[in-house]
């Protein structure tokens, strides 16, 4: 895939989600990764992972999602699972 311009951002692919164990696991998420992982290549690093996390006490609150930097991006591995 050859570059494309601009920026990347890659919304809601944490571990929660892909966890079917989870209660916010996501039906399809595999699919969603995996559409995400053949983009990657085309952004090289321009790729930004925003973090969140769930409100605290609730289903799911306990995973971690990793932030750094200014407003929270994070570059991730092309995984997408967090």
């Amino acid at each position: 895939m050859r570059p494309v311009p601009g920026l990347l951002p890659v919304i809601d692919m944490q571990r929660v989600f892909a966890d079917p164990g989870s209660p916010w696991a996501t039906p399809r998420h595999a699919e969603a990764a995996a559409g995400v992982a053949r983009l990657l290549p085309a952004f090289g690093d321009r790729v930004v992972f925003p973090g969140s996390s769930p409100p605290p006490g609730s289903p799911g609150s306990g995973a971690t999602v990793t932030t750094s930097g200014p407003s929270s991006f994070s570059r991730r591995t092309p995984s997408c699972g967090g």
